[in-house]
């Protein structure tokens, strides 16, 4: 039924409008509205099986180090090392442009065999930027170049320029 999912929008504004009246008249802490957010929250399951199970989710993990990573940081290439110290892979998205030329257009994070795109956690087009991090092709390409190598060696089996895949990865940070 496509016209459920509007109609549950819908309900789901009109909620959140009443709820920001509500703090307002009875002088509560306000809440920005969830549009505004800069990563979605975790989900129901991801907050009861980390009850149930004690442990944090691949998902909060990451955005706390990506968080913790971007702070003071001004590029790509520094970004990438400060996650690669806690074991964190910081896989480029580069779609080829005609000439022969590139283009970063995302990226995506690897924390223990777990892969999620920085829009999985919340990370908008451009968040990167928003936390003070910017890509400059001169200087960041070569970080950007090893990166994609390395993931193109894990995806064929083969050892990387960092050495045997995620094994090799690993030693190189100990």
């Amino acid at each position: 039924m496509p016209w459920r999912s509007s109609v549950i929008r819908r309900i789901y504004q009109r909620q959140e409008a009443l709820m920001r009246g509500i703090e307002r008249e009875f002088g509560l802490r306000q809440l920005s509205p969830s549009r505004q957010s800069e990563r979605r929250a975790p989900s129901r399951g991801e907050i009861e099986k980390q009850l149930r199970t004690e442990e944090v989710s691949t998902l909060i993990q990451l955005q706390q180090l990506a968080d913790a990573a971007a702070k003071g940081c001004s590029s790509c290439s520094e970004y990438q090392e400060r996650l690669e110290a806690v074991d964190v892979e910081l896989v480029p998205v580069v779609h080829v442009v005609q000439l022969g030329g590139a283009k970063l257009c995302g990226l995506m994070y690897r924390l223990d065999n777990g892969t999620m795109k920085g829009s999985d956690l919340g990370l908008q087009p451009g968040g990167a930027r928003q936390t003070g991090v910017s890509y400059e092709q001169g200087r960041d390409a070569a970080a950007v170049r090893a990166s994609q190598e390395r993931e193109e060696a894990l995806r064929a089996g083969q050892p990387g320029p960092d050495g045997p895949g995620r094994q090799g990865f690993r030693a190189l940070r100990s």
